[in-house]
């Protein structure tokens, strides 16, 4: 049961740092990991490093077409991303003792994962493990709702409240465990790229690292300042907890660090790198504008439609089911 509700609350409070893709046919055309910043330039995710400690560390990696194919977490798990159809193998562990999740994927016009199937086996288990999640999208494109059912008929729930463009409150678990969670903000830190922020993760766990590409919609338009949390057990006492959070930007609007404190202690600093993109394989720069018409549809990165390019990077859709990322300077 343990295992099972850490791995749920992965789907949620890892940080997503969101970037939208349009088309079911994932593969060259997806753009998981990139960011377009203030000036319109385009950069990608490239390393997320926390002072913790364990000094832990995640380094995105991305194929010769653009495309993000790996998250590396240290030296003991990594997830691999596959396209056509969108598929992600987690492993966990070394040589002697692992676990390892395969996860097929359903996506949703816009991008979203829609549903996952995951299959599990471990080290030393005969046995296999299984589960299902689906989630549901609010008109901005945010996470509102999910459920997981696993082999033991166990489900669990996630319920989300968005305000303004905002999570203002949070429900997640099941009847032996169920967390409550406050959002509270500023006006200072406002969110350009709709990115969560990776200190979220403290709400999830350790084995945190497949969403941080965006998979599941967009983040706040603000970062919130404090989180208060309440956990109810059937068997024993609650747990209350505050956290608060501070965060720097860079020029460009992208998130460069955040850090938390829990119930008044020690702030735990997270830092954030990217890396800039001129001229990615997989990008393309148009000589003419693209005009909306009867075999192209023209989305950005928030998943709206537009009736031309918008400056930085945008998603061209053609009836003929092919997808590209275009780059208007």
């Amino acid at each position: 049961m343990i295992r099972i509700m850490k791995q749920l609350k992965l789907l949620m409070f890892i940080t997503l740092f969101f970037v939208i893709r349009v088309n079911v046919a994932l593969g060259a055309d997806s753009a998981y990991g990139y960011f377009v910043c203030k000036d319109g330039d385009v950069v990608r995710l490239k390393s997320i490093s926390i002072d913790d400690e364990d000094k832990t560390n995640y380094t995105f990696v991305y194929d010769t077409q653009g495309n993000l194919c790996r998250i590396k977490e240290g030296d003991y798990s990594s997830f691999d991303i596959s396209y056509n159809p969108m598929c992600v193998q987690w492993r966990y562990g070394d040589a002697e003792e692992w676990e390892l999740y395969d996860w097929t994927i359903s996506i949703n016009s816009k991008g979203q994962w829609e549903s996952i199937e995951d299959t599990g086996s471990f080290s030393g288990d005969s046995e296999s493990y299984w589960s299902n999640w689906h989630f549901l999208f609010n008109e901005d494109n945010c996470l509102t709702n999910y459920t997981e059912t696993n082999r033991y008929d166990v489900s669990v729930i996630l319920e989300l409240t968005w305000q303004d463009g905002n999570i203002i409150n949070m429900k997640y678990g099941n009847d032996e465990m169920m967390e409550y969670y406050d959002f509270y903000y500023n006006d200072e830190n406002v969110n350009f790229t709709r990115q969560y922020s990776y200190t979220a993760r403290l709400i999830g766990n350790d084995e945190s690292a497949v969403m941080f590409a965006g998979m599941l919609g967009k983040g706040c338009r603000n970062l919130p300042s404090r989180i208060v949390s309440k956990i109810t057990y059937e068997y024993g006492p609650d747990e209350n907890c505050e956290y608060r959070f501070k965060y720097s930007f860079n020029e460009d609007g992208t998130l460069a660090s955040s850090s938390y404190s829990k119930n008044n202690g020690t702030f735990v600093e997270t830092k954030y790198t990217y890396e800039k993109i001129e001229r990615p394989t997989g990008i393309k720069y148009p000589v003419n504008d693209y005009r909306e018409s009867n075999s192209t549809i023209i989305y950005d990165l928030s998943g709206q439609r537009r009736s031309s390019l918008k400056r930085g990077l945008n998603i061209v859709n053609t009836l003929c089911g092919k997808n590209q990322k275009i780059i208007k300077r």
